[in-house]
């Protein structure tokens, strides 16, 4: 992610099955934590159930961050889903004066 400190920055992470084998979430963790806020969501595409897992910059101050967000899952093809997430956030308009 990246974008200026004060401004909403936000991705979203679909994550949808490739075989007709459904699979639930069963839990979401980050390793940090600190950086990024994230929330699940459960959506449809292509007729498949799967998930939306939305991340938003939590730093508010300028600077570099990496993180790793866990998603465990009940399907045996994968049993957790490891997503890494950076981020690039510069100064303000206000902080570069």
């Amino acid at each position: 992610m990246r974008g200026r400190a004060g401004e909403k920055i936000s991705e979203t992470v679909r994550i949808i099955p490739q075989t007709d084998d459904p699979f639930h979430i069963r839990d979401v963790s980050a390793i940090r934590g600190v950086d990024v806020r994230y929330t699940l969501e459960e959506v449809e595409e292509s007729g498949k159930k799967g998930y939306a897992l939305h991340l938003e910059n939590r730093r508010k101050t300028p600077g570099r961050y990496h993180d790793s967000i866990h998603v465990k899952t009940d399907s045996d093809v994968a049993e957790t889903i490891t997503i890494a997430v950076g981020g690039v956030i510069l100064a303000s308009e206000e902080q570069r004066e």
